[in-house]
């Protein structure tokens, strides 16, 4: 339960940093962003954060459905 409320919320503030990165490279001086090495690194944590948080959320289910199919809890 708790490793499928982690994965959720990790989707939720990486999709909310994807959007702050574009309102940033659109408007920069709203100054959410600053610095190059940040910007990088945080596309990094991005994409690095979404296949974590899917591929946790997949082994779940798999093991869910496993648990199903040979009837036990």
């Amino acid at each position: 339960m708790i490793k499928r409320i982690f994965a959720h919320l990790t989707i939720v503030i990486s999709v909310m940093m994807i959007v702050l990165v574009c309102i940033d490279s659109v408007n920069p001086a709203m100054g959410f962003l600053k610095g190059g090495v940040f910007t990088t690194l945080l596309y990094i944590y991005i994409g690095v954060a979404i296949v974590a948080a899917a591929l946790s959320l997949a082994a779940g289910a798999r093991a869910a459905k496993k648990r199903r199919e040979s009837g036990g809890k």
